[in-house]
């Protein structure tokens, strides 16, 4: 990237927020008026490299001020330069016995865990926890409140640096950095820990709207599971507790996948390089004037009246819709009526009550969101009676499957089968695909989806699947859906007196994008209710947004100084590593022509032949996606062993790209115990025979 005309400064930065000033080398871009000129950087001044006054003062701290950044700036002279990385070497002491201790709360505030204010754990002395060894302080810790493994870590680090009077770190904030990353979900994250790995002279910004890592997984509903197994989920490097790790028909919930997020979120707070900020937005990024890169502006969530933050990025990652319809905003609800409820909000509906009462549920939404609402009613209470499912289309789903089981014969997995399926697919079923579909001479058959609807439903008429619900079931997840009263229509309209009443319209076809057919009173049809739980979907207008800027950019993804990842994995946590050496193959020149026309390829090929995102041959497009990935990732050995899961022995060009250790690295990439594994599959084995035996 070519070097903009700059000169070296030394600044003298107001933090306004915390009212301390920080020490820093600071490149200005002469003429860009960019991020030079930051409003928080109001007592800026130059400082000549030789001179003295840049190491002889201390670190001093003031009270926040309640003006504006510019009338302090005007109404003050600007202070002597500190010294940099200066900090309280002396130990934290202890307060007076009653109340909140002090120290405590200092001690919190330095590792923001201020939330835990609230708790015992704020009126504990801080001496009482010194006198405690670690284990016992661990244990300690979760008596007093603090529920999540990352966060007693954390806390008994904080402590025992305050025993032994070691400083604690006080990172300075940063105005620039190589790679500034938009979003901390699962693929923001994923490509942190891959430049952490393979970049450890860069410097990361991380920029979240939310309090911690976690992206949607935040606030997604309290009764959600992974789709697949718990190390389908792993981010290499990273591992699950013990006990989930040795399970491995384990599947996450919220609390466990976010708890996960904390352990990989207590590592990255290690790293010099990296600086995470919580509770920011970036309304708007451009490109700088000069030199290449972008600058960024940021607002504090926290403090919506302060005057907006610019920083500059070499190169910026916007991960915040890298995900089609992956989380919330919700699709708005028809109507506004009393116990109408999206899934995040189920905690309202008391489930057994309204089971033992008979109430009538009605579940709208017929994908992954709705199957798991009908599931967790069912568990909790509600008869299988007493629900019905409402959704546009018949949906189909995939089964769950370990993914170091996920292999089958190289001939039978292969692109070559697959092609076909897809043409086929278009031009004589219409984007459906045959219940099950045939494989004749690769080496058997491969169900591709599973149809929920009760073997006698009207409905269930067609050999083919033309929609899915894009997850994952087991057979006793299928069996119970099975049983639910199923209505597939368009919601039209709604009302609530004393009981609720959803009008639905069967004929869906009517209500397709461009569809000529008229739509009469005749198709329409009521369905009372007492509870309706909306699981009708999320809005898809960012991600369309976002894939209209992508335009010809390099793998649909790339230019320089700007990535906008697209993370088509069935797991996330594997494809923000992948998306990550991506952008460092990019960076190094290693997407080669070849690769890269590949890749237009294969994309006018699925966007020809593949038909909308959610037909049926989803799977199909996504085993295409992820096996060109991970052919891409094996062109070059620079960065070490390539990635690998479970569609990575899926031949592309020529039947020498099998590769017959890629079931191995699964196990490397997922943290899988090989031995582990077998001895699980045996005694399943030998259950099962003696099932049959019996």
């Amino acid at each position: 990237m070519p070097k903009a005309d700059t000169v070296n400064t030394w600044m003298a930065c107001s933090r306004l927020d915390e009212g301390e000033y920080c020490f820093r080398q600071k490149q200005k871009f002469v003429g860009s008026g960019g991020f030079a000129h930051n409003p928080y950087i109001a007592n800026a001044q130059e400082i000549p490299r030789n001179d003295p006054a840049r190491s002889a003062q201390p670190l001093q701290r003031t009270r926040p001020s309640t003006r504006s950044a510019s009338a302090a700036a005007a109404a003050a002279p600007a202070p002597a330069p500190p010294a940099p990385a200066v900090v309280e070497k002396a130990p934290l002491a202890v307060s007076a016995a009653g109340g909140v201790d002090e120290q405590m709360r200092v001690l919190l505030q330095q590792i923001d865990c201020t939330h835990l204010m609230a708790g015992p754990l704020a009126t504990t002395a801080l001496a009482d926890l010194q006198k405690l060894n670690r284990t016992a302080l661990l244990a300690e810790l979760k008596e007093l409140g603090v529920a999540k493994l990352p966060e007693r870590q954390k806390i008994a680090g904080a402590v025992a640096k305050a025993t032994l009077g070691t400083p604690m770190a006080v990172k300075k904030s940063r105005f620039e950095a190589d790679y500034i990353i938009i979003g901390g979900g699962m693929t923001g994250t994923g490509i942190c820990a891959e430049l952490l790995d393979y970049r450890k002279s860069k410097t990361i910004i991380i920029l979240d709207r939310l309090e911690k890592l976690g992206g949607h997984w935040l606030y997604a509903y309290p009764y959600v599971h992974l789709h697949n197994f718990t190390s389908y989920y792993t981010l290499y490097g990273y591992r699950w507790p013990e006990h989930i790790e040795k399970d491995l028909e384990h599947r996450a919930s919220r609390d466990e996948i976010i708890d996960y997020f904390g352990t990989i979120q207590a590592d990255f707070e290690t790293k010099s390089n990296l600086e995470m900020r919580f509770h920011v937005e970036v309304p708007t990024f451009k490109a700088a004037p000069q030199g290449g890169g972008y600058i960024v502006t940021v607002q504090d969530l926290k403090n919506p009246s302060a005057e907006p933050v610019q920083l500059f990025a070499r190169t910026l990652i916007d991960c915040t819709t890298s995900r089609m319809g992956s989380a919330p905003p919700h699709k708005p609800m028809i109507g506004s009526c009393p116990q109408n409820i999206y899934p995040n909000n189920i905690t309202q509906m008391d489930i057994p009550r309204v089971g033992a009462a008979g109430k009538r549920v009605a579940v709208i939404g017929g994908g992954k969101t709705g199957a798991d609402a009908v599931v967790h009613l069912v568990r909790n209470g509600v008869p299988p009676q007493s629900i019905v499912w409402v959704k546009k289309y018949d949906l189909s789903f995939g089964k769950r499957e370990k993914p170091q089981d996920a292999f089958a014969s190289a001939e039978q997995r292969a692109a070559n089968p697959l092609c076909p399926l897809l043409l086929t697919s278009h031009l004589k079923f219409k984007n459906g695909v045959p219940k099950f579909w045939s494989l004749e001479g690769r080496g058997g058959s491969r169900r591709l989806g599973y149809c929920v609807l009760p073997p006698d439903h009207p409905k269930n008429d067609s050999p083919y699947l033309n929609h899915t619900g894009g997850g994952m079931l087991d057979d006793e997840e299928l069996t119970l859906l099975r049983q639910i009263e199923q209505v597939i229509g368009v919601v039209v309209d709604n009302s609530y007196d004393k009981r609720g009443c959803i009008t639905i319209d069967t004929n869906v076809a009517a209500y397709a994008k461009g569809s000529r057919i008229a739509k009469t009173a005749a198709t329409k049809e009521a369905i009372t209710y007492d509870w309706a739980v909306w699981c009708h979907g999320y809005s898809f207008s960012n991600y369309e947004k976002l894939n209209a800027k992508r335009g010809k950019m390099c793998m649909g993804m790339l230019q320089p100084g700007l990535f906008y990842p697209i993370n088509w994995w069935g797991s996330a946590s594997q494809g923000g590593r992948i998306m990550g050496r991506f952008l460092m193959m990019y960076e190094d020149g290693l997407l080669s022509g070849r690769i890269q026309f590949k890749f237009i390829l294969l994309q006018k090929f699925l966007d020809k032949y593949s038909g909308p995102f959610n037909t049926a041959l989803l799977y199909t497009r996504s085993a295409l996606m992820e096996s060109f990935a991970y052919y891409v990732l094996t062109t070059t050995n620079k960065y070490g062993r390539p990635y690998r899961s479970g569609m990575a022995d899926v031949p592309w060009f020529s039947k020498d790209e099998v590769y017959p250790e890629a079931k191995d690295d699964v196990y490397w990439y997922l943290h899988i115990d090989k031995e582990l594994d077998k001895e699980n599959d045996r005694l399943k084995r030998e259950k099962q025979k003696a099932i049959e035996v019996s």
